[in-house]
């Protein structure tokens, strides 16, 4: 079993949903809280039931997506905050792959759809200043290894 590490990670992302070209912003990354899939799952045990029972709805879904690194203000397309931090691009809808083998000239991709939710710059004394995006998953996430 092969371990991975940081070089091996990229994040890729769309700069509209309309379009295949993606962005490579891994270089503008330096934290990411990662991504949870879970089966959403109704409490089903009844009066007198001393264990709690559940159901799967038959829905699975993704947790937010958080993101940041040192702020950068390219004025290209190409940028997190070019992509992520235009107040039109709020509510948006972008696509989104993590690649956790790239490095390794393999592939181990999760791919989904996503809106962006929040976009903030954090500037602070004697530090650089930051920024953090949060994008919300929507529909179905691919895998492929």
């Amino acid at each position: 079993m092969a371990n991975r590490g940081q070089s091996e990670f990229s994040i890729t992302v769309t700069t509209t949903s309309a379009t295949a070209a993606f962005r490579d912003i891994s270089q503008q990354v330096d934290t990411i809280n990662g991504f949870s899939v879970e089966a959403v799952l109704e409490q089903s045990d009844a009066f007198g039931d001393a264990w709690r029972e559940q159901l799967y709805t038959g829905i699975r879904q993704m947790d937010d997506v958080t993101f940041s690194g040192f702020f950068e203000d390219t004025a290209t397309a190409t940028g997190v905050n070019a992509i992520f931090g235009q107040a039109t691009d709020l509510g948006a809808e972008r696509e989104m792959e993590l690649n956790f083998a790239v490095a390794a000239g393999g592939s181990d991709v999760a791919h989904f759809d996503m809106l962006i939710r929040r976009y903030r710059k954090m500037p602070s004394r004697g530090a650089l200043t930051r920024n953090e995006a949060t994008v919300a998953p929507s529909g179905a996430m691919t895998t492929a290894t």
